[in-house]
């Protein structure tokens, strides 16, 4: 996983990359939740909804490289990435 940060003002983009493994099973038709967790507080759980290339209509599936942009507020350096699926 890839995370990628740009600083408009307060608010901070995080684009995250997340490449699922080749293994039979290695996908999921779940909803992802993602949190960055920081020096100064975390993002909450947000979900990976908008797959950032048109061609993925059904992002986590095996072999697959899902890229996401979040806004959120300045959490200093991130310490920790907390990923969820239901």
């Amino acid at each position: 996983m890839l995370v990628y940060i740009c600083i408009f003002g307060t608010v901070l983009t995080y684009q995250v990359e997340v490449c699922t493994g080749n293994l039979p099973d290695a996908g999921t038709d779940a909803k992802v939740h993602l949190m960055l967790v920081g020096q100064r507080g975390d993002t909450g759980y947000r979900q990976m909804l908008k797959p950032l290339s048109p061609d993925l209509c059904r992002p986590f599936q095996p072999g697959q490289v899902i890229t996401t942009l979040s806004m959120n507020r300045h959490i200093k350096y991130i310490v920790c990435i907390i990923f969820s699926a239901d």
